[in-house]
């Protein structure tokens, strides 16, 4: 089972995110380092099964369509030069290696500063959050290397020293593969054991994006301004509102609407007695993003729901509450 880790500056929307893909508790405020000790859940991304193209019996599918367990790590929020300690330090960082991959979240509104503290909406360049994880994360790495720098390069004297190897093995507590450090020194175009300090910071940045890919996801994307949202998508950044999901989810399970995951919109049930301010709520968030997964910008709106879902915070005991919210075209296993 593959691992994302779902990363991003404080107060962002990382825990809401969390919760609405898989409904496991985690902590929702309006304040950083809401999250201290990182959350474990487990999500299902939908596809279709090859058994409906191959037209072949199958018992591993439901109606044409497969789940696919996904680990998901709620990560706590990462400031600026986090990675020489700053804010909750280096212990989140480390948290991310367990990841085979992130999903960086980005406050798309504009109404975070650069430590999570709420200001007004639009009064930050949301952009600028898309760098800084990046940065913090490679020169995190950069960090380890330079540890072991002395050390490797007293060893690449030996005619049959592999220092690629040994700089694989110094990685090897991220998953990474010596293919991946040959590519990483490829793209930086640098030669290793005649590099300093600016190649090997190149280098860790090129081994990053390699060893953890990273896919950015524009949150609060129903409260962002227009001109936000045109910035994120030169970055082809996926658009959602995880407080959006989460409260249909919630709407769903308590039998106000009728909403899977992955569904493009929903329908209030009619058999529920909906309050005046129910329904004014629900057309509100119909007339916020359409209740469809249509294009906002340039850029790509996430569906609601995408990855579904079980899990929980620490004890990672499992529920049968199903879930959302990922990637497109992703939905949830439904509830037994």
């Amino acid at each position: 089972m593959i691992t994302l880790a779902i990363a991003g500056k404080p107060n962002c929307g990382k825990s809401t995110f969390f919760r609405a893909a898989t409904l496991a508790q985690a902590e929702i405020a309006n304040y950083p380092f809401t999250t201290i000790d990182a959350n474990h859940g487990v999500a299902y991304a939908r596809t279709t099964c090859p058994c409906r193209e191959m037209r072949v019996p199958c018992e591993n599918c439901l109606d044409g369509v497969r789940f696919v367990p996904i680990g998901l790590i709620d990560v706590a929020g990462l400031v600026p030069e986090a990675h020489k300690g700053r804010g909750l330090g280096n212990q989140f960082l480390d948290n991310l290696r367990q990841a085979d991959a992130i999903l960086q979240i980005v406050d798309a509104s504009g109404g975070t500063d650069a430590e999570g503290n709420p200001v007004g909406i639009g009064s930050r360049d949301p952009e600028k959050d898309i760098e800084f994880l990046q940065y913090e994360f490679s020169m995190w790495m950069y960090g380890i290397l330079s540890r072991n720098w002395a050390k490797l390069q007293r060893q690449a004297q030996a005619r049959d020293f592999s220092l690629a190897a040994a700089i694989a093995d110094t990685f090897a507590g991220l998953g990474v593969t010596l293919e991946q450090i040959r590519d990483a020194t490829d793209e930086a175009g640098i030669d290793l054991r005649t590099a300093g300090e600016e190649d090997l910071i190149r280098f860790c940045r090129e081994l990053m994006a390699i060893s953890k890919p990273m896919l950015i996801v524009g949150n609060k994307a129903d409260l962002a301004p227009q001109e936000c949202l045109d910035r994120l998508a030169k970055h082809d950044v996926i658009f959602a509102s995880a407080a959006g999901e989460l409260a249909l989810r919630m709407a769903a399970e308590g039998k106000f609407i009728r909403y899977l995951p992955g569904d493009q919109s929903f329908t209030p049930n009619p058999e529920a007695n909906l309050s005046a301010a129910q329904q004014a709520g629900l057309a509100r968030w119909r007339s916020s993003c359409g209740g469809s997964t249509a294009p906002v910008s340039s850029g790509r709106w996430m569906p609601r729901s995408s990855i579904s879902s079980t899990g929980s915070s620490s004890s990672r005991s499992r529920t049968s509450i199903n879930s959302p919210t990922a990637r497109a075209g992703c939905s949830p296993m439904p509830s037994s």
